[in-house]
């Protein structure tokens, strides 16, 4: 059996590994590209895999499993917390848009085989680009699962952010490239694929850039999700009466049922709502301090409409 070869920021758990019949070889650092490219080049292994730590048997591939991995060609993540928000994330969005989320990387493993890595790695100039670019062979998800967020390693976006966050930095490229990324079945023409880069900008706190996609497909869309995005993007900056503007031109959201459950399930202050009011979280999220526990529910609940958003701009945006 070839050796595994693991990109990692802690410490492959090898002894497990061995164990389980799975040569393995650690060959480069999650945080400089360039390293482990060149490792890469030199290998000869069959499967890479991409995580933080091997810390939990759970992340773990099984040879069995990485022979079907193999056989298929696609891309496999190991969530390291299943039921988790980032699992969450991953499973309503699919790998390439999940990728474009979160660091998967922290959150799980990501198997690939040897020829679907490369491929990817040769077009790609971060890790995030890098992910987003690998063969997942998934299609959007229902989301349904439930939420355990006493496992959340991953950073929820603010409420009303100050600056936008640093990981966009490397995801300016693939998000202004986002054609390059996303299958044929994609039409990138329509409003709803603008609306697509308005929410990856909105979750990373890049305000000014999501507001100006926002801008070029308003009033379009399937079910407006360009406007939606705006709404959020108002809500955040914040401007709370220009955001219920935009939330009465959305009208009616497909998101606002599901939105609703995830809301009451995180917090019992909204078991007794019958119907999700955008207006009312508005004001909501106005009335909530820094610190708060009120800003820690109104943070996970705003995670979720985002995730969920998401996932309705994608299926908007199918052709």
């Amino acid at each position: 059996m070839s050796t595994l070869h693991i990109i990692t920021s802690g410490c492959a758990d090898s002894v497990c590994l061995n164990e389980r019949g799975i040569p393995c070889d650690s060959i480069g650092e999650i945080e400089n590209l360039d390293s482990f490219s060149q490792s890469v080049e030199q290998s000869d292994a069959e499967w890479f895999l991409l995580t933080e730590t091997m810390a939990d048997a759970r992340q773990i591939p099984s040879p069995e499993f990485l022979k079907v991995i193999q056989e298929k060609g696609a891309t496999a993540w190991l969530a390291k917390s299943p039921g988790s928000f980032a699992d969450f994330t991953m499973q309503t969005l699919g790998g390439t848009m999940a990728s474009l989320w979160l660091p998967l990387w922290k959150a799980g493993s990501v198997l690939a085989p040897s020829q679907v890595f490369r491929s990817a790695l040769e077009k790609s100039r971060s890790t995030y680009e890098l992910l987003a670019r690998l063969n997942w062979g998934e299609s959007v998800a229902e989301a349904s699962q439930e939420i355990d967020w006493e496992d959340c390693s991953i950073d929820l976006p603010e409420l009303v952010p100050t600056k936008q966050r640093a990981e966009l930095e490397q995801l300016m490229r693939p998000i202004r490239n986002l054609e390059e990324l996303l299958p044929a079945s994609y039409d990138r023409l329509s409003p709803d694929f603008t609306a697509l880069k308005a929410g990856l900008f909105q979750w990373y706190d890049a305000l000014e850039e999501s507001h100006h996609c926002s801008q070029q497909a308003q009033h379009q869309g399937r079910h407006l999700g360009a406007d939606y995005w705006h709404a959020i993007m108002h809500r955040r900056e914040p401007d709370y009466s220009n955001s219920k503007y935009w939330f009465r031109h959305v009208g009616a959201s497909p998101v606002f049922d599901q939105l609703l459950r995830y809301a009451q399930a995180i917090s019992e202050e909204f078991a007794s709502i019958k119907t999700w009011d955008p207006f009312a979280f508005v004001d909501y999220c106005s009335r909530c301090k820094a610190g708060s526990r009120q800003e820690i529910i109104a943070r996970r609940i705003q995670a979720v409409e985002m995730v969920l958003l998401m996932r309705q701009t994608m299926l908007d945006a199918q052709r």
